[in-house]
């Protein structure tokens, strides 16, 4: 009995979180690449280093994955748990949210504006978003009508490519943090690491989008809570930058930690996913909640902070 116990743990550990790991550090990878390339350039039609960008491709991604269903459960949950969630972030669109709106309201002709900004960016932001879901959705649809795809041979070989990377990957970020660690832009290794943390934060905190409550309310509890906690907790860490912003150590291991594990934690793709499977009315109080309660946590800390202290290194 204890030799079946253990056999079947090692075939779940390679078979699911082995896989998982990888994705875990190739989403986060891949969002603070779109994040960087934004910085490239100054005329950009969308402000530079936008969240926007990695959240219409992840909801793309999450889109094709619900037409385009692996049979393998696990690999399913890795694609878009693992990737798909990680790839993109709801609290820090929930941070940019709080730069227009209260950072940058000075240089608006009056407060008034930032009501304005408000509404812009959550338009903009959700709109993008779940077009890019939609246009997921169709997209899958169509390569599964049209194409004669074997999915159970490619789902094989993308599980088994990801858990051929996963531990590779997690030495290559591991010595990197640690021989990079004096410049400031390897924080994207040191981020990679913590995201893991976050991502299987949100993986286990998912499951209570089955319980009762969610079921009763159809209000996925689970993934309002990564978001919540998520934001929360980023606006916990921008305070800390902001005090410790001349300690290179401090700041190094802050900011790792606000692009890996609060984005990791926080999901944009998922939330658009669950939004277009309610109903039009608790579609909306699910969006009107969320975006809300995670506001008005940076209002709160981040806020407070700012009205008392000043917040003058961070934008």
């Amino acid at each position: 009995m204890d030799l079946n116990y253990s056999v079947n743990g090692l075939v779940f550990l390679f078979d699911f979180h082995v896989p998982f790991i990888a994705a875990s550090i190739i989403a986060n990878i891949s969002r603070i690449s779109l994040l960087k390339l934004n910085y490239l350039y100054t005329d950009s039609y969308v402000k530079n280093g936008t969240i926007l960008y990695a959240n219409f491709t992840a909801c793309i991604f999450m889109g094709i994955l619900q037409s385009f269903k692996f049979e393998d459960g696990d690999l399913q949950t890795c694609l878009t748990t693992g990737f798909c969630g990680s790839f993109s972030s709801l609290s820090t669109y929930i941070w940019e949210l709080f730069i227009h709106t209260v950072i940058r309201a000075h240089t608006y002709p009056n407060r008034g504006y930032s009501i304005s900004e408000f509404i812009v960016g959550n338009i903009v932001e959700v709109s993008v978003s779940m077009s890019g879901l939609k246009f997921g959705i169709s997209l899958g649809s169509f390569i599964k009508e049209n194409y004669n795809i074997n999915s159970k041979k490619l789902g094989k070989i993308i599980k088994y490519t990801l858990a051929l990377l996963s531990i590779p990957l997690l030495i290559i970020m591991l010595v990197l943090s640690i021989a990079y660690r004096h410049k400031f832009d390897s924080y994207w290794c040191l981020s990679s690491l913590f995201g893991i943390f976050g991502t299987y934060g949100r993986f286990y905190l998912s499951k209570l989008n089955s319980s009762s409550t969610s079921q009763k309310w159809q209000f996925p509890v689970g993934t309002f809570l990564t978001n919540f906690i998520a934001s929360t907790v980023l606006a916990i860490l921008l305070v800390l930058l902001e005090r410790y912003t001349s300690e290179y150590t401090k700041k190094w291991a802050i900011y790792s930690l606000m692009e890996g594990f609060t984005a990791s934690l926080s999901t944009m793709s998922t939330f658009m996913n669950e939004m277009n499977k309610l109903k039009f009315l608790k579609s909306g109080w699910y969006l009107v909640i969320t975006i809300f309660s995670c506001y008005s946590m940076f209002i709160i800390i981040l806020g407070s902070y700012k009205w008392t202290k000043g917040l003058y290194n961070i934008s």
